[in-house]
C-alpha cells in the first residue's frame, strides 16, 4: 500500500507499507493490504505503520483525517513528529498486554451499549 502523510505545509512523506494501525473515534484500528475502503478522523496518538521490509515505523499525530482508497492511504495531520524507537523485549511485551487490555475493555464496552439498546 501507498502511504502519502501531508501536513498543514505540504507534503511530509511518501511510503510503501504493509500494515498501518492509528487511533481513530473508537480507539485503535489497523490497515492491511485489501481492507475496505473508508475514512476516518484521527484523533491524538500513535501512526505505527510497517515499512516493506517488515520495520515498524512510528509517528506521533495531535489529530487529522485518513483517507484509504484502493492501494492508497491518504493522511492530512497536523503537527506529526516522530515518535521513540519501538520498546525492546520486555517493554514491549508489557505494552502489547496494554493494548490487548484496552481493546478487550472497549469490546465490552460496545458490547454493554448494545445490549442497552435492545
Amino acid at each position: 500500500m501507498k502511504l502519502k502523510l501531508a501536513e498543514e505545509a505540504g507534503k511530509l512523506m511518501e511510503q510503501e507499507v504493509t500494515k498501518l494501525a492509528a487511533m481513530g473515534p473508537d480507539g485503535y484500528f489497523c490497515i492491511l493490504p485489501h481492507h475496505v475502503d473508508f475514512i476516518s478522523l484521527l484523533f491524538p496518538g500513535l501512526l505505527i505503520f510497517d515499512d516493506v521490509e517488515g520495520r515498524p515505523r512510528s509517528l506521533r499525530l495531535e489529530k487529522g483525517l485518513l483517507v484509504k482508497c484502493g492501494d492508497e492511504i491518504l493522511i492530512s495531520a497536523a503537527r506529526p513528529e516522530a515518535a521513540p524507537a519501538a520498546p525492546e523485549g520486555a517493554e514491549r511485551e508489557r505494552q502489547a498486554e496494554e493494548v490487548v487490555a484496552g481493546l478487550g475493555a472497549e469490546i465490552t464496552r460496545r458490547y454493554l451499549q448494545k445490549e442497552e439498546k435492545d
